[in-house]
C-alpha cells in the first residue's frame, strides 16, 4: 500500500501543486475584482448620498420659494427667496449683511429686534417683492 501511495504521490504531486497554483492565481484575480467592485460600490454610495443631499436642499428651497417671507426665515433664506431682498435690507440700513456670517443663522425677527426695526414693516416690504413678481 505504501508503494502505491508513493507512486501516486510522485505522479500526481506536481499536477496537484500546479492546479493549486492556478487556483490560487484565479482566487487572487477574483479577490482583486471583488476589491475593485467594493471601491466602485463605495464611490456610488457616496454619489447617492450627495444626490440625496442635493434633493433635500432643493426640496427645502422649493418650500422656501412657495411661502411668503416670515420672521422665522434667516436673512440668507430671504436673500435666496427673492433677488431684490438685499435691497430691502439695505433700505432699512442693516449693516453689511453681505460680509456677516451671522446671516446664515440670524432670522429676520432677530435682525429686526437687534437693530430696532419694525419687523412687520420689514416683512411687508419683503412680501411686496413677491406680490410685484
Amino acid at each position: 500500500m505504501s508503494r502505491l501511495y508513493d507512486t501516486l504521490r510522485a505522479r500526481l504531486g506536481p499536477r496537484v501543486r500546479r492546479l493549486l497554483t492556478q487556483r490560487g492565481a484565479a482566487t487572487a484575480t477574483l479577490q482583486a475584482d471583488l476589491d475593485d467592485f467594493h471601491d466602485q460600490l463605495s464611490a456610488l454610495e457616496s454619489r447617492v448620498r450627495g444626490v440625496e443631499e442635493s434633493h433635500r436642499r432643493l426640496h427645502a428651497d422649493e418650500a422656501l420659494w412657495s411661502q411668503p417671507f416670515t420672521g422665522a426665515m434667516t436673512i440668507d433664506q430671504a436673500w435666496r427667496r427673492h433677488p431684490d431682498a438685499r435691497a430691502v435690507f439695505a433700505s432699512v440700513h442693516l449693516p453689511s449683511c453681505d460680509t456677516c456670517a451671522v446671516r446664515f443663522d440670524e432670522t429676520i425677527a432677530e435682525a429686526a429686534g437687534a437693530y430696532g426695526l419694525d419687523e412687520a414693516e420689514l416683512l411687508a416690504a419683503l412680501n411686496d417683492l413677491i406680490a410685484g413678481s
